[in-house]
């Protein structure tokens, strides 16, 4: 899929999520974008494991400004109510999105972080295991349609676990959730990890070793 790059002059956007843009000089796809500045660090952070960084993404100010037009894009399409950002690389994707849309944040921390009552989830993921939690009085309805965003996924637990929180502590239907990936790495089977627990997956790029 190609996507033209805009730069976006701050405005309101409504809950239609609507996008308006200015064009700048610069066309190629979102996928080109992001192969083209992500890294794959080897045995970090631990032996075994193939690292993507996605940090020189984030220094590119052309590359980064597609990714969260085309994220954008993606959750206007899914008539999106509610992101859920997931820590911590997610927050940054999530956060812009955001502001792209104006649709509300809520954000999907580890244990301790969150400073009033929350719900908390243990789950699975290649190198351990780890826990996520969200505000119990987060502004989530059941009949919200809610975007999960995380700037990758491996085995999927992850994305799973935010996922569940909704689903199980807000009452909202599987199929009124979906998680939204800037990277899928394919070999860890992640992807089929998500759909066979109820919820759809879209991600920007399929990663292959």
């Amino acid at each position: 899929m190609a996507f033209e790059l805009f730069y976006y002059r701050p405005r309101k956007f409504h809950s239609s999520c609507k996008l308006a843009n200015k064009k700048h000089a610069i066309t190629m796809t979102v996928e080109q974008a992001i192969k083209d500045k992500l890294e794959i660090v080897p045995n970090f952070p631990k032996e075994g494991i193939f690292f993507r960084d996605i940090t020189p993404i984030l220094e590119s100010p052309e590359c980064s400004t597609l990714v969260y037009q085309a994220l954008a894009e993606k959750v206007e399409a899914f008539e999106g109510r509610i992101l859920v950002g997931i820590e911590s690389r997610g927050f940054v994707f999530a956060s812009a999105v955001g502001s792209l849309t104006s649709l509300p944040l809520v954000l999907a921390r580890k244990p301790g972080k969150l400073p009033r009552e929350t719900f908390s989830l243990d789950y699975e993921l290649e190198y351990g295991t780890e826990s996520l939690e969200l505000h119990c009085d987060s502004p989530i309805c059941k009949s919200d349609r809610i975007v999960v965003i995380d700037d990758l996924v491996a085995t999927g637990g992850t994305a799973v676990a935010a996922a569940s929180l909704v689903t199980e502590n807000f009452g909202v239907p599987r199929s009124n959730l979906l998680v939204l990936s800037v990277i899928n790495i394919d070999e860890c089977e992640g992807d089929e990890t998500i759909l066979a627990a109820g919820f759809a997956h879209q991600t920007l790029l399929h990663s292959k070793l």
